[in-house]
């Protein structure tokens, strides 16, 4: 995952800064590596509470420094070639996270970006979740789009405005 992830900072044509999350699934691992303030959430339907309760969350990674008085998250940044020196690209992978959880059939694997998690809690994601007609019986895009529904409508509480990504995935049974 880490070779994976520094090729694609050192070998990008692109120039900017941003954060990431990549997961994989290995055997019966979700394998990942997150960097800035993008979140995982890793969900599991317990039939003994007919809901689902969180397995594991990673939680945003901010800077140690204000800048213009505002926590700003630890970010990929290319603005020239230097940046993609093995030097550089080693500097930025040091503050990124790297994590591997055991999952199960039905699990849910959310990924979502600061637009969402700035605005609505884990908790929240995880009470809309629950509250759909059939919650394990989940299709993954209906929940993406849903979640995103969501935050919209607490937009009289949003806390910062933005852009919003959300992935859902559902892993299913392994032979």
């Amino acid at each position: 995952m880490r070779r994976l992830v520094e090729n694609a900072v050192r070998l990008t044509d692109a120039f900017g800064s941003t954060v990431f999350c990549a997961a994989t699934l290995l055997g019966t691992k979700v394998t990942y590596c997150h960097l800035g303030d993008v979140q995982l959430l890793i969900l599991r339907y317990n039939d003994a509470v007919r809901q689902f309760e969180t397995v594991h969350a990673t939680s945003p990674l901010y800077m140690d420094t204000l800048i213009n008085g505002v926590r700003a998250p630890r970010q990929v940044t290319v603005y020239h070639k230097e940046h993609r020196t093995p030097a550089a690209v080693r500097d930025i992978m040091s503050h990124a996270v790297f994590g591997a959880v055991e999952v199960e059939h039905n699990d849910m694997v959310i990924v979502y970006s600061d637009g969402v998690g700035d605005n609505v809690t884990i908790d929240s994601i995880r009470g809309y979740v629950n509250n759909q007609r059939r919650p394990w019986a989940y299709r993954p895009q209906d929940v993406a789009e849903g979640i995103m529904q969501h935050v919209c409508d607490m937009r009289h509480r949003w806390v910062k405005p933005d852009d919003m990504s959300v992935f859902v995935g559902k892993v299913c049974r392994w032979s």
